[in-house]
């Protein structure tokens, strides 16, 4: 049997129904036969710096093509659900608090059952695949494949596999006969401390950065790219905390086909003190004062362009309609203005309104480093200060607050804002 030809065969299936990210996660690494284990696993070759899906060859050659897809599945959700990191975190804890090896171990054995039922009920209820391994004895017994509604009495694809491990009746932590084998390959994550390895944790990180600029993913798989996203920012591995913050700032998909704007200019106008041309009485022309000597002549000098500053908000909550209408806003600026715009999300970024690259997030949302970058990077505070957000962040203390509009959309949340100047944006959108 050639396994790396039923292996792709099943990630074919995975992209016909939709599995888009499973499909993609299988190109980080490679399948392998193993006698070693009883079914199939997934683990973490560091020599080849790959992820190895594993199958024992016996066991491959008796699925049929949708069971193949179903294991193929199964093993690529553990790593979309950040199960790795999950149970590296937990066992951190209980080494804390100084828990034996037994109690570390039965805690493994009964994690990995929770993480199946939530990984099975998820192939099964948001992926369409129907559940398998359950009518056929000989394939059951050897799999003995955890389903939510035979386990705990309920199904939990919308579970945490903690919330399953707390539903678990202490019975389920008895060992079988893959435990060993299942055990070997999450400690291959590992290093010799304990801790995540490195090389996987910057796979995992490549990973989910070209999924956040991927805009093909539906709506539910790029919330599992957030969710993997906050998993390495609250991990307590150092490294993959890291890895995490530094995975925000990526490209955010916009539609630049939208033709949604809003009545910038008014807003423009109103708030901002617009500075009129004035008189500005000087000395005529010296070739005049033969003809004009008693008289002193005005003349109108054009004023600069005012100047304000704009902080687009582009942090995960805010999706893509949202940001398009956004960057839409500004690039429909009167010329009377000078822009000067940052996007943000826990960082701030640089963004050039009349270039073609999309405005940078991603991550989570913090508005006080907005005035931070205005402190750190402009030699005077700006006369205006604009915020595109939907207002879920954090506390904001402006030194200038009459300064300072907001301009909310979605959920238009407030309670951050204070006293000072606030819009609703689908007031004040254009009818087509």
């Amino acid at each position: 049997m050639n396994i790396k030809t039923r292996f792709n065969k099943a990630v074919q299936d995975l992209v016909g129904i939709n599995h888009y990210l499973a499909a993609e996660v299988t190109k980080l690494g490679y399948p392998t036969l193993e006698e070693g284990i009883p079914t199939a696993g997934v683990g973490w070759d560091e020599n080849k710096k790959k992820i190895v899906f594993l199958f024992n060859p016996e066991f491959a050659k008796s699925l049929t093509d949708e069971e193949m897809c179903f294991t193929v599945g199964h093993e690529c959700l553990h790593l979309l659900y950040s199960h790795v990191f999950l149970l590296r975190d937990e066992i951190e804890k209980l080494k804390r608090i100084q828990k034996s090896n037994e109690e570390i171990y039965r805690f493994k054995r009964k994690m990995n059952i929770a993480m199946d039922c939530v990984v099975n009920d998820s192939l099964t209820n948001l992926y369409d695949i129907p559940k398998v391994f359950a009518e056929d004895p000989e394939i059951s017994k050897k799999v003995k494949a955890f389903y939510g509604k035979e386990t705990v009495g309920i199904e939990c694809q919308d579970l945490t596999a903690m919330d399953v491990y707390y539903l678990l009746p202490e019975d389920k932590n008895q060992e079988s006969a893959g435990d060993v084998a299942n055990h070997k390959l999450w400690e291959s994550f590992f290093d010799k401390n304990g801790s995540i390895s490195k090389k996987f944790i910057d796979t995992m990180k490549n990973f989910i950065e070209k999924g956040m600029q991927n805009s093909a993913l539906s709506d539910g798989e790029a919330s599992i790219i957030d969710d993997m996203k906050k998993d390495l920012q609250n991990s307590s591995d150092a490294y993959a905390a890291k890895a995490g913050n530094e995975a925000v700032g990526q490209k955010r998909p916009i539609d630049g086909l939208s033709r949604e704007t809003i009545n910038w200019n008014k807003i423009l106008y109103q708030f901002v003190d617009t500075m009129r041309p004035e008189d500005i009485w000087t000395k005529p022309n010296r070739k005049l004062i033969t003809i004009y000597p008693e008289v002193i002549l005005p003349s109108w000098k054009d004023q600069e362009k005012e100047k304000i500053f704009v902080a687009v908000d582009a942090s995960a909550s805010i999706d893509k309609k949202a940001l398009s209408l956004f960057v839409n806003v500004l690039k429909n600026t009167p010329k009377r203005f000078e822009i000067q715009a940052i996007s943000f999300d826990t960082r701030c970024y640089e963004y050039d309104i009349m270039g073609n690259d999309p405005p940078k997030g991603g991550g989570g949302t913090s508005f006080s480093i907005i005035q931070k970058y205005i402190d750190d990077n402009l030699k005077k505070e700006p006369k205006a200060i604009f915020v595109m957000s939907d207002g879920e962040g954090s506390i904001v203390s402006p030194k200038h607050p009459e300064r300072w509009c907001w301009l909310l959309y979605n959920s238009c949340y407030t309670g951050y804002i204070g006293n000072m100047k606030w819009y609703k944006i689908v007031d004040l959108l254009k009818k087509q």
